[in-house]
């Protein structure tokens, strides 16, 4: 029996197949092409609905002439990824979406300069820009990259796109590898952008420029700059006389993410005003060639200072307030944080990695960690904590309930070492692996065994020693000791026994293995 469905009906599921739909632009058919050839009701339920067209494939000219055709009024989605110069047929596409310019929602557009044509492309794009404005543009994405010379200087982008008016819906915008001068934002960034997203781009030339820069766009929601070509894309980070440092707050912000100079990221941590409600994530970009000598002595020394003062400024207060980071990922290279306003103090932590031994000093006023991390980054960080808690001349994260220990291998030491070799911090050779000193894991245990709130240790995927698990667990007796351990013998002779596997490559069930994560050292 046929049951005909509702109009109303049919028109929603055709709406969510459009939603549902990730379009990323190289299609040649709008998503809604299907269902208008179903049967002649679904053709004209989706003919005489003009949101089903709104996508337009720029692959395709008949295709990209007919959405504009039938979207009618509605606002359209136009993008054009990495389009090549020789590609005619998406340039005349693009040029005939231009046209819609006022009734365009969302647009990107990306090319490289590496390809030959690219100066008449990019000219050819931005004159067409230049005619119309966009007043309902929420997204812009603009991204010119070089995949050859990593040192170009970035495109500037001329005031004259989008007939040199503002662009009042702007919600996200994202540049790469361009330059926004202070009087291209000054026309075009609206008061209510929400996030804005930087790869090797450039928006200001010093701090003061800066400051501006910012208090274009108060409302901001998410800040993210990652910069990799340092020598092109940097700005002088001498101090302003004309504006106080924190003195740009940015209310809303709730996303900080930053990757650039040693000297910037302290410039710009020193000059904005961030909620104690962000998320902050801060490294260091790995060209960066200050810290190497590029600049003077005095001017990074003066730039440690500025970078102290801005971290108390900011951290202190949230401390005071009542605020904190709640979830902390500490590794080698940085430091990464998630703040929740209605918890009351840092109470999850994840260290990754070796950290120097100096730095554990750092942890005495962490005094509300209840949950405690410890993974690998390249090196496993075991070594530092088992070695730290009982040479601190504090308590080490005195509130913690429950210990979780990932990917760690313990092991009796082949030789003993000496109690103030800071070599205790690293891992030990032992009984044919590499680990935590087997004699540092027991005394860290016993330490937690005398912390009246602990309840829980995990171990997930370690190789412990025998002698240490059976006196780790007579040491914490009623508390919660689980997870997967096998003893570094296992480990050696399952590692054996995989090594010399023959494998029959005419059978397939001898080229199927489980999976696991087994480090060769820590």
């Amino acid at each position: 029996m046929r049951v005909q469905l509702p109009p109303e009906l049919l028109l929603q599921i055709f709406l969510e197949i459009q939603r549902a739909h990730y379009w990323i632009g190289s299609e040649k058919t709008p998503p809604c092409c299907a269902v208008s050839q179903v049967c002649r009701q679904w053709r004209m339920i989706a003919l005489v609905t003009s949101h089903l067209w709104t996508y337009i494939p720029l692959t395709c000219l008949p295709w990209a002439n007919t959405c504009l055709m039938r979207s009618h009024e509605s606002c359209v989605e136009v993008t054009a990824r990495h389009l090549f110069p020789g590609d005619e047929v998406e340039r005349q596409s693009l040029i005939l979406a231009t046209t819609e310019l006022p009734r365009t929602s969302v647009l990107f557009f990306s090319t490289a300069t590496n390809y030959y044509g690219y100066r008449e492309l990019i000219a050819e794009v931005f004159a067409g820009w230049s005619l119309r404005p966009a007043p309902k543009l929420r997204e812009l994405d603009i991204s010119i990259t070089d995949e050859v010379d990593l040192d170009r200087e970035p495109i500037v982008l001329p005031n004259s796109l989008f007939a040199s008016r503002e662009l009042p819906s702007l919600e996200k915008a994202s540049v790469e590898s361009c330059e926004l001068t202070p009087s291209w934002s000054r026309i075009h960034l609206p008061r209510t952008l929400r996030s804005l997203e930087m790869n090797d781009a450039l928006a200001w030339k010093n701090v003061d420029e800066m400051v501006q820069f910012f208090e274009l766009v108060p409302e901001l929601e998410e800040f993210c700059l990652h910069t990799n070509n340092t020598r092109t894309c940097r700005f002088d980070t001498a101090l302003s006389s004309r504006y106080p440092r924190k003195g740009l707050p940015l209310s809303k912000l709730q996303t900080f993410e930053i990757c650039t100079r040693y000297l910037e990221v302290i410039i710009i941590f020193a000059y904005l005003s961030i909620p104690s409600t962000a998320s902050i994530i801060i490294e260091i970009s790995e060209c960066d060639e200050d810290l190497a000598g590029d600049v003077g002595e005095e001017e990074l020394l003066e730039a440690i200072c500025v970078g102290l003062l801005a971290l108390q400024d900011h951290f202190a207060p949230v401390v005071a307030a009542g605020h904190g980071y709640t979830d902390l990922c500490i590794l080698p290279d940085g430091l990464y944080s998630s703040c929740m306003c209605d918890c009351a103090t840092a109470t999850r932590v994840c260290i990754c990695g070796i950290l120097p031994p100096e730095s554990w000093s750092c942890f005495e006023l962490w005094a509300s960690v209840e949950v405690l991390l410890l993974d690998r980054f390249s090196k496993h960080a075991l070594s530092g904590f088992v070695a730290a808690m009982h040479r601190q001349g504090f308590r080490l994260f005195p509130s913690l309930r429950h210990l979780q220990i990932v990917d760690a291998t313990v092991v009796e030491p082949d030789k003993p070492l000496r109690e103030s070799d800071t070599s205790t911090y690293l891992s030990v050779s032992g009984e044919g692996l590499r680990g935590t000193n087997a004699q540092e894991f027991v005394a860290a245990m016993k330490e937690l065994a005398g912390y009246e709130q602990f309840e829980r240790l995990t171990l997930t995927r370690c190789a412990v020693s025998t002698q240490a698990l059976q006196a780790t667990r007579e040491m914490l007796r009623s508390r919660c000791i689980e997870g997967d351990v096998e003893s570094p013998a296992e480990r050696l002779k399952w590692r054996e026994e995989k090594r010399n596997k023959e494998i029959d490559w005419e059978d397939p069930k001898s080229l199927s293995f489980s999976f696991r994560y087994l480090p060769d050292t820590d």
